[in-house]
């Protein structure tokens, strides 16, 4: 669709995904996938609170000193002797497929060379990002595309009766896991906004400027 500057650098700016081209006209064409199309993070802007996130040997918190966004964001610190320490949502509920996550971060104390995105599949893998140096100055977009191969199937009762064939089960997803710096000694905070964990479909539209 055709819409302002504002609405072109809007939806360029909560895309899970974008690309650019000029056309011969000079005006510059954004191809954006829709925000929160099927995002699978519920709570991805922490403008309440930190429900379905958790510290793994981190601290976790809801600040609204720093924000990309809104009036929160999610800080995690992690102590010089936790060098795995992370923050994660668990148990997300996503198919076996091909997903991208975006997230904006920013360091607020300390020095990371090695911010990492994860992803995990119910057999405990774990599929990385690229490792990322992080910058008090400026909000860092980090973005995963990475394909989920194993997702099991279970059931809600560990006790099955035979005499029934009919059985309610649900697909157990992975976690998305935020490391500070992964495996690095050193006292690091960093914060996080606008969290998106989405298939990577190919649903696109386009924002003229």
């Amino acid at each position: 669709r055709t819409g302002s500057t504002r609405d072109a650098l809007d939806a360029v700016a909560r895309s899970a995904f974008v690309n650019y081209h000029l056309h011969r006209n000079s005006q510059i064409a954004a191809h954006a996938r829709e925000r929160d199309q099927s995002n699978f993070v519920a709570n991805n802007d922490f403008e309440v609170d930190t429900t379905g996130w958790s510290g793994v040997n981190a601290t976790i918190s809801r600040t609204t000193t720093y924000r990309f966004r809104g009036v929160a964001s999610l800080q995690i610190v992690k102590t010089a002797a936790q060098t795995l320490a992370h923050a994660k949502t668990a148990n997300l509920d996503f198919a076996a497929t091909t997903i991208v996550v975006t997230l904006l971060a920013a360091v607020i104390s300390g020095a990371t060379t090695a911010f990492r995105v994860s992803i995990t599949d119910s057999s405990g893998n774990e599929y990385f990002s690229p490792d990322t140096t992080l910058t008090a100055a400026d909000w860092t977009r980090i973005v995963l595309t990475t394909a989920i191969s194993v997702v099991n199937v279970f059931c809600d009762s560990t006790t099955v009766n035979c005499d029934s064939t009919t059985y309610t089960c649900a697909t157990e997803g992975g976690d998305l896991r935020i490391y500070p710096q992964y495996n690095g000694a050193g006292d690091v905070t960093v914060v996080i906004d606008d969290v998106e964990l989405v298939k990577n479909s190919s649903a696109l539209y386009d924002e003229m400027i």
